[in-house]
């Protein structure tokens, strides 16, 4: 609900804004990020059964087989499709790459146009141009049942094609769980991904994608995986294994970091968001269902359950139920925790 929506001419979703000189040097202003996602069969045959009747998701049925694993069949991909509003002139290596026209915020800076009132939110048609690709790919051979990777438009590159020209960063098939920050990165914040051992990078693609202007090759946490438009705090698996319903923060909560810093226990809580949760396993015991690291499909039921289970109207659909039972198992387990 409001005025985040999925925009009407290819269906992209607003993704996030990326402040000034984070892409380039000569960045001068926020650009947004639109995404659109496209499933394979294996992968649209789980959100068919979740979405089976429109009036009742059930993320439990992502794999309809109450015998297995919650989770995407073997073998299904998901490949997004990342556009910015970045222009060639803030950051060159756009130049030939795939433009498209959406239906997107006419004022780019957030803390403008979040603010009130409610028309500094209005929207037009304005171009956007692909800067990322993102594949994730089921694979039971992975440590955590899913393998991703991340690409870079590159107008620098040969190619006779934009998809010639998508150079790419790396691979992921595990978070290194056993890797703390203090093993792959020195004091300063230089790290070295090489430390690694559940990923693969282009060393080559990050350094000249990162150097001045550019600004484009940022990794992850410690080294990990990120795309050039992700969030250098992650990485790649880190975020998308948080995916479930009740949604929980995909970063670490910055406000229990102070205190448990103070006892000495900060690294570890920050490093259980860099465990291997296995696919088809809920990240945290405070969910009642993963959504197979796809946000996406979490967030859809989401916003069901925020635009369907308001207020004290007539007959409801079964999650709202569902998550009045779950708010008072977190309260009951919330008081218990304090006595």
């Amino acid at each position: 609900a409001g005025t985040d929506g999925r925009e009407f001419v290819h269906g992209l979703t607003h993704e996030f804004d990326t402040s000034p000189k984070t892409l380039s040097q000569i960045q001068g202003q926020f650009v947004d990020t639109w995404a659109g996602a496209y499933f394979n069969d294996r992968a649209g045959f789980s959100i068919g059964q979740v979405w089976c009747d429109p009036e009742a998701p059930d993320l439990g049925r992502i794999n309809p087989d109450p015998a297995g694993l919650n989770n995407f069949a073997d073998g299904a991909f998901i490949i997004k499709l990342l556009f910015t509003t970045a222009t060639e002139a803030e950051l060159s290596i756009l130049r030939g790459g795939l433009e498209w026209n959406a239906d997107i915020y006419e004022v780019g800076n957030p803390n403008v146009r979040n603010a009130a009132p409610r028309d500094t939110s209005r929207r037009g048609i304005q171009p956007v141009r692909l800067l990322q690709i993102d594949v994730a790919v089921r694979d039971d051979r992975s440590a955590n049942g899913w393998l991703f990777g991340t690409f870079a438009y590159d107008g620098t590159m040969a190619g006779s094609s934009v998809w010639e020209r998508m150079a790419p960063l790396g691979l992921q098939w595990g978070n290194d769980p056993g890797v703390p920050p203090s093993a792959s990165c020195t004091p300063d914040g230089r790290c070295d991904p090489s430390a690694l051992k559940e990923q693969w990078v282009d060393a080559a693609v990050v350094k000249r994608l990162g150097a001045p202007p550019l600004e484009i090759s940022h990794l992850g946490f410690g080294g990990r995986l990120a795309g050039p438009v992700d969030d250098a705090r992650a990485g790649c698996m880190s975020c998308h294994q948080t995916a479930g319903f009740p949604p929980v923060p995909a970063l670490p909560d910055a406000s229990t970091l102070l205190p448990l810093a103070e006892q000495g226990g900060a690294m570890d809580y920050l490093m259980t968001y860099y465990r291997n949760t296995r696919s088809g396993v809920v990240f945290s015991d405070t969910q009642l269902h993963t959504a197979d690291y796809s946000l996406q499909l979490s967030m859809s039921v989401m916003n069901f359950a925020a635009n369907r289970c308001r207020g004290d109207g007539a007959a409801k659909p079964a999650i709202c139920a569902e998550l009045a039972r779950w708010r008072q198992a977190m309260q009951a387990r919330l008081v218990q925790g304090q006595r």
